[in-house]
């Protein structure tokens, strides 16, 4: 019986979770309130209230299951780089891991596609906003690291900081996978993706 309690709840969770991303997309975040979501998913406020406690919490869950695992997976690569024989390579490959990620998980692009398009930025200092800055600062400080290690091995060809490059290369990334994602898709990873973040490597890793 408790087993069955647990994955009913598991279900709610679920349930709520696809029904904020829906409404999220498509009407924003501002204007998408918790009785809309419940509605959507199908449950009363009450089961909603018993998994989050407000919007903040829902987008919060909505990053863990969609971008957790591989943001986990790919910062922990990123900052064990030194452990590879071919470090560049690797480096590299992990990049273009990123696209292919993109491309090929729904729940990564979706969870992607509300944080870029979706929050509202305000000078606020909120939970929220402290969750997602320490996301970027993981994600950014994992990539230092590994440039620092490319660059401890002579493997650059730019006189630039680790920390100079991987705000660079983040900042390129974004803009390719925000682009991806908009409607008027002025970038089409599945064609260009991987010869586009070639074309920023290639302008500090040596050949």
């Amino acid at each position: 019986m408790a087993r069955k309690t647990k994955e009913d709840a598991q279900k709610t969770f679920q349930a709520l979770l696809e029904a904020a991303q829906r409404l999220f997309i498509k009407q924003g975040i501002a204007n998408t309130t918790l009785n809309q979501i419940a509605k959507e998913a199908g449950m009363t406020r009450g089961a909603l209230y018993w998994h989050f406690e407000n919007k903040d919490a829902l987008i919060m869950a909505l990053w863990e299951e969609g971008a957790g695992s591989f943001n986990h997976e790919t910062t922990h690569a990123l900052e064990n780089l030194s452990e590879n024989e071919n470090p560049a390579d690797t480096f590299r490959l992990l990049m273009h891991g990123v696209i292919g990620a993109v491309l090929t998980d729904p729940k990564l692009s979706q969870s992607l596609k509300i944080i870029m398009n979706c929050v509202e930025i305000t000078d606020e200092e909120t939970p929220l906003r402290a969750y997602l800055q320490e996301k970027y600062t993981s994600y950014f400080t994992s990539m230092a690291i590994a440039i620092d290690h490319l660059k401890s091995q002579s493997m650059l060809k730019v006189e630039l900081s680790a920390n100079t490059i991987a705000a660079g290369l983040l900042s390129y990334l974004y803009g390719m996978v925000n682009s991806h994602l908009q409607p008027s898709r002025l970038i089409n990873l599945e064609n260009d993706g991987i010869a586009l973040i070639d074309l920023y490597l290639n302008s500090f890793i040596k050949d």
